[in-house]
Order: structure tokens, then C-alpha cells, then sequence
């Protein structure tokens, strides 16, 4: 991978101006991306869907040069000819970064996403492609392009996401589209009695929800129930605790606030 890597740059410098020396560095940060242990599963799937890549990327910050630079030279080799953009792969890479970054706005990300033509991605890009708009829908909130992927081959095969996992997520889309209700549903739907990361996370966002429709009582109460039984998820806990208290200050709660951060 780094003699791949060394002669990308030596094309490049020798020809700056040839589109595809960018691409072929940029391909090679993607392959470096997956070797460093990065894997397109489901669980690394659900986690970054819950909380998105700010969190994954404080606990390793070895992945984001990597990723920086997949996408600034995937996005080189289109400026240097706009044509690459008919290249599916390229667009893949582009659509990976804009992903990370969530800069983009729901519909743009979700365009981008969803120009990329799946039936012409060479095959060692089909199964990040689907992860990656998986997990693109799900941030931005829009529950349609998510269901589409959900049903790619991809998902249930090379992912291995789970029904349990595509309801969680599909409940996160729909949170994020403001359609609580639905959401509600949904997340209700995806708890057991292991208390593991889905099951905490859906206690946490029906907090969530119970707080954007004014239920600013109810939310607090769930979370005081869930505190004691997870140990790993607190410091979350308190934070919105904290926030729902800060917006509604003759509201109390029972758990300490000052200690527990």
C-alpha cells in the first residue's frame, strides 16, 4: 500500500495537471482507511448513525488525516476534469468525506448520494457505498433514501445489519426529519432486556423527543431511571440533563449534577 501510495504522488508531481494521479491517491487513502482497522459493519454502522463521526474520531484521531485526504484529492481530481464525476468510484470518495463532515444540507447530501450510479461501482466500493448512504440518510433524516438502501442486498449481506438495527435507524431519520411520532414508534420497537447500546440509546432519544415537544418533566424522569443501570453512557446522560434543567430552571432532578461530570 505505500509503494501504491509513493508512486500516486510521484505521478502527480511529475504530472500535475492528469486528473487521475489525485484519484489514484485518493483510492489509496480509502484502502489505507479500511487497513487501519476501520470495517463497514453494522455495529460501527449504528454507533455513528446515534452520534455521528465527531465522537469516532476523538477516540482515534489517526483516521482523519487519512479521510482529509481521500477527500481533498478525490475532489482535485474533479475540479482537474469534471468528467471524473461520470467516474463512480471518485464519487464514492467525495461522498464519503461529505458524509463525515456533514456540511452539506440534507437534500444535497442525500443528492449526492443518490446520483451515484450503484450498478457502475467497481465492487470493491459497492459495500462502503451502501454503509456510507445507510449512514448519510440516517444523519440527515431522510427516511426514504434510507429505506431504499436498507434494502440493498449489501445491507443484510455484507453489512449484516440486523431488523432490530434498521428499525434504530430508521427511527434516528425520522428524529431527525422532526417526525417524532413515527420515530417513537419505532424506537419502542428496538429495546430488549439487555440494556445494550441500541436499547440505552432509544431511552435517550425518546428522552430527547419527550424535551422537543415540552414533555421537559417526563424526559428528565426516564433518564433519572436510566442513569444508575449504565455506567458507560452517564456523562451523556448528565449533559442532557443539564441542558433540560439550564432550559427550564424551576424544574429539579434528582441526580448531581456537578459531581457526576
Amino acid at each position: 500500500m505505500k509503494n501504491f501510495q509513493n508512486a500516486a504522488k510521484d505521478y502527480v508531481h511529475a504530472n500535475p495537471s492528469d486528473e487521475l494521479g489525485y484519484f489514484y491517491i485518493a483510492l489509496g487513502n480509502y484502502n489505507l482507511f479500511l487497513l487501519n482497522g476501520f470495517s463497514f459493519d453494522s455495529g460501527t454502522l449504528v454507533k455513528l448513525a446515534y452520534s455521528g463521526f465527531n465522537d469516532f474520531l476523538k477516540e482515534d484521531g489517526s483516521y482523519l488525516p487519512i479521510l482529509e485526504e481521500m477527500y481533498r484529492n478525490a475532489l482535485r481530481a474533479k475540479a482537474i476534469d469534471p468528467s471524473i464525476g461520470e467516474n463512480p468510484d471518485n464519487e464514492v470518495m467525495i461522498a464519503f468525506g461529505e458524509t463525515v463532515k456533514q456540511h452539506l444540507s440534507k437534500r444535497a447530501l442525500t443528492h449526492l448520494l443518490n446520483s451515484i450510479p450503484y450498478d457502475k461501482i467497481g465492487p470493491e466500493f459497492k459495500i462502503g457505498y451502501t454503509w456510507i448512504a445507510i449512514l448519510g440518510a440516517s444523519l440527515s433524516g431522510d427516511t426514504e433514501f434510507l429505506k431504499r438502501n436498507l434494502a440493498s442486498p449489501e445491507s443484510s449481506g455484507s453489512i449484516l445489519l440486523t431488523e432490530r438495527e434498521a428499525l434504530f435507524l430508521t427511527g434516528l431519520s425520522e428524529f431527525r426529519a422532526g417526525q417524532y411520532v413515527s420515530s417513537l414508534n419505532l424506537i419502542r420497537r428496538v429495546r430488549n432486556e439487555n440494556e445494550d447500546f441500541i436499547t440505552i440509546g432509544s431511552w435517550i432519544l425518546e428522552a430527547k423527543i419527550f424535551r422537543l415537544q415540552n414533555l421537559h418533566s417526563k424526559s428528565i424522569a426516564i433518564l433519572e431511571d436510566l442513569y444508575p443501570k449504565v455506567e458507560n453512557r452517564r456523562e451523556e446522560i448528565i449533559r442532557l440533563v443539564k441542558e433540560i434543567i439550564d432550559e427550564k430552571p424551576t424544574l429539579t432532578t434528582k441526580l448531581d449534577l456537578k459531581s457526576a461530570l
